[in-house]
């Protein structure tokens, strides 16, 4: 079992954007959010099949993007940026059932996901999350995800936080999280991950929380793990 870490927390980053003026704003920026994007978020909705949190009951309407939608935040132009859904920490028997919908690799725009401590969401990580290249957090940490990390997560290169423990996750931890050269914290610990731990690993430089602990990883601690 390999574990390093410090402190912990999601930061969740303030965006800015040039200045509109007025008219402009009226004038150009759509009134509803994009009704692709809305489907997408309607997909992963649709394959939660009990949610006690109650959360995705406030997902009516045409506006995904209206304050109403709870865990989903828009940039100007309406497309949708931010989707974070946590089980409240006031209640720990608060859960949600089902599977994560591959529709969700149909938010372009997307650059944090987060979706965390719900239990009971099951099945494999969809592979079309691996589009969703504008992403700097994906979390989906505490739930009870199957199968394999995907390969192609290697893709997404603007990824500065991957969180994916208290899972039963396995097989080998993909070499291919070593092009993820923007990584600054990583989370696999508390799943079924087997195999050694990727040489490619050294060319995360900019790492600072790496855990692996209580997996079944085999082989020596490469030394570059110290670097870390």
């Amino acid at each position: 079992m390999i574990g390093t870490r410090d402190s912990r927390f999601l930061s969740f980053s303030v965006f800015s954007y040039p200045p509109l003026s007025l008219a402009q704003t009226i004038s150009e920026a759509p009134h509803v959010c994009s009704e692709a994007d809305r489907a997408a978020l309607l997909g992963f909705k649709v394959k939660i099949v009990t949610d006690t949190t109650e959360s995705l009951s406030s997902w009516i309407g045409t506006d995904c993007c209206g304050e109403d939608w709870e865990g989903v935040q828009c940039n100007p132009a309406r497309r949708v940026i931010t989707l974070a859904l946590q089980r409240p920490a006031r209640d720990s028997s608060l859960y949600m059932k089902g599977t994560l919908s591959s529709s969700l690799g149909s938010l372009p725009f997307l650059e944090v996901l987060v979706i965390s401590g719900m239990k009971l969401i099951s099945g494999p990580i969809p592979d079309s999350f691996s589009k969703l290249t504008r992403l700097t957090q994906l979390v989906l940490e505490d739930n009870s995800l199957q199968g394999n990390i995907p390969l192609s997560f290697g893709q997404l290169s603007h990824l500065q936080t991957l969180f994916l423990a208290g899972n039963r996750l396995k097989g080998a931890v993909p070499p291919s999280l070593g092009n993820l050269r923007n990584l600054e914290l990583m989370n696999l610990e508390r799943n079924f991950l087997s195999g050694p731990i990727p040489s490619s690993f050294k060319t995360l430089l900019h790492l600072q929380s790496f855990d692996l602990s209580f997996n079944s990883l085999s082989g020596s601690i490469p030394e570059f793990i110290g670097q870390f």
